[in-house]
């Protein structure tokens, strides 16, 4: 089990790269604040923090990924 969701992230990636939606600048996405696993996962490829959410209830990070580096 361990290393799955890293085998399917990477699957995702994959498959965002091969542009079946046409060229994208890059990805965001959104993790909690309070979920350190996932920001070392995201950071791990190749994410980084480009901004913050917050809501009422909760408060995110903004990861950003560029499509033209890596």
């Amino acid at each position: 089990k361990k290393g799955f969701g890293r085998q399917v992230f990477e699957k995702i990636m994959m498959y965002i790269r091969s542009q079946p939606f046409g060229p994208a600048d890059g990805i965001r996405l959104l993790c909690s604040v309070m979920n350190k696993e996932g920001q070392r996962f995201f950071e791990s490829f190749g994410f980084m923090e480009s901004g913050r959410y917050d809501n009422m209830t909760k408060n995110y990070i903004v990861y950003s990924f560029s499509m033209h580096e890596k």
